[in-house]
């Protein structure tokens, strides 16, 4: 089995978490930026609209046979996290 990577980061005042694998990736017709992922899951269109609602932005793409996932935090987004609406 292909081990996993977890990196952590600033970058240009930002806050990324990538997640590398060697899977498969996602299926053909997914659009990852788009927040509907169709066949690949609830899971994967949660986490984009969890990241969303912090201020957050999760991204997807393949480099060769590596699969990357980026969290990317902004200086806007923290100062989001942790609150509530009043709904």
């Amino acid at each position: 089995s292909e081990p996993v990577f977890v990196e952590v980061s600033e970058v240009d005042g930002r806050v990324e978490c990538v997640v590398v694998d060697h899977g498969p990736g996602l299926p053909d017709g997914v659009e990852p930026d788009s927040g509907r992922f169709g066949a690949a899951g609830h899971g994967l269109e949660i986490a984009y609209h969890l990241a969303e609602r912090i201020g957050a932005h999760l991204s997807y793409r393949r480099d060769g046979d590596q699969t990357r996932f980026c969290l990317a935090f902004t200086d806007e987004g923290s100062s989001q996290a942790g609150t509530r609406d009043s709904e």
